[in-house]
């Protein structure tokens, strides 16, 4: 039986990403409307009220600081100390990632998950990326299930046989960095992709 050559490659996939992320938070057509940084806080008034606290020690990222995102225009070629600084960054991202492995669990929240990549981050020195990112409300994406992208974490509580994808973002002085892990979740026992 042949396959269709056009599910998982040129116009088919573009048009299937399409289809899975059309209620991406980020295709949303609600931006963030005020942010206020000021005393190592948030105070927002997006879809959904972020209140966080931090130290001022935390390198913010251009959009929370200038309200722009400064992307390089072309490749950058990373010097060895920029690698030693992403490797770095990825031990981090393990880190935290390991610990999060370690609260998922049937009856959690995705908010659970949320503060405490929230608090890890902020132990580690980083700032959580998603946080504010075109007004995002959480520190983490969260996607359960058939949310394929940009899953905000929220009260929704994980039930046995649910597969949670649990995206990591974030910003140092030096660097930023993603890192994701796909989960499903069982009773007694969790098994993952990385």
């Amino acid at each position: 039986m042949a396959s269709n050559p056009n599910v998982f490659s040129g116009v088919g996939s573009k048009r299937l990403l399409n289809f899975i992320c059309k209620s991406s938070y980020f295709n949303s057509k609600s931006p963030l409307k005020t942010v206020h940084v000021k005393d190592g806080s948030f105070s927002t008034t997006s879809r959904q009220e972020v209140k966080r606290h931090f130290p001022s020690t935390i390198a913010l990222p251009s959009y929370i600081t200038s309200g722009q995102l400064n992307s390089p225009s072309v490749a950058e070629i990373k010097s060895d100390k920029q690698i030693t600084q992403m490797s770095s960054a990825c031990r981090m991202a393990a880190s935290i990632l390991q610990d999060v492995g370690k609260i998922i669990k049937v009856g959690i929240t995705t908010n659970d998950i949320d503060d405490l990549v929230f608090t890890k981050c902020i132990e580690a020195g980083a700032y959580p990326s998603p946080l504010l990112y075109k007004g995002f409300p959480k520190s983490v994406c969260t996607s359960v299930n058939e949310v394929a992208c940009h899953g905000i974490p929220s009260g929704q509580v994980l039930n046995e046989g649910d597969i949670i994808n649990v995206d990591i973002t974030f910003h140092t002085a030096t660097i930023n960095l993603i890192r994701r892990w796909v989960r499903k979740v069982q009773a007694g026992r969790i098994s993952f992709e990385e």
